[in-house]
């Protein structure tokens, strides 16, 4: 995944994954999406990362969507740069 494309987002429940990822698709390409689940309840965290297909189109998404308000909810989508994994 490369770096300069990879977004992290956060703050926001199960029932708003497709609405999330509809909102992504409105930026640009979307390469990967991905929720994190609890792998003991099974359900959503409330954080994923998304890799979008070009830095242009990942820098709109954070414009556009940071910040957002979904639908019929308090919830207020949290977007931007996913940090690099630090290796020793």
């Amino acid at each position: 995944m490369a770096e300069e494309t990879k977004l992290f987002f956060a703050n926001f429940s199960d029932v708003y994954v497709d609405e999330v990822q509809e909102l992504f698709e409105s930026c640009g390409e979307v390469v990967r999406f991905f929720i994190k689940y609890d792998d003991e309840t099974s359900a959503c965290a409330g954080w994923g990362i998304v890799e979008m297909g070009s830095r242009e189109e990942a820098e709109e998404a954070v414009r556009r969507l940071n910040g957002r308000r979904l639908t019929d909810s308090e919830w207020r989508l949290k977007v931007g740069f996913a940090r690099p994994k630090i290796t020793h």
